[in-house]
């Protein structure tokens, strides 16, 4: 079974993100996040970068249908 993980990213500054957080964007498969609140660097933590979703929209009918 997948799971799935909230992470929030403090202020805003890469350098406040937790360790924990921090290895959880690395190893994730798919990340979802809002462009607004999460800084492009906090996202080159993941080497994969492929599945990187900036869909609020995409959520909510995500959550919905789910």
């Amino acid at each position: 079974m997948s799971k799935v993980y909230f992470v929030g990213c403090g202020p805003g500054d890469p350098d406040l993100i937790t360790i924990k957080a921090k290895k959880l964007v690395q190893k994730a498969d798919v990340i979802v996040y809002s462009g607004s609140l999460i800084p492009s660097e906090i996202l080159k933590y993941n080497k994969k970068g492929k599945n990187m979703m900036q869909r609020n929209l995409f959520v909510k009918k995500f959550l919905i249908y789910f």
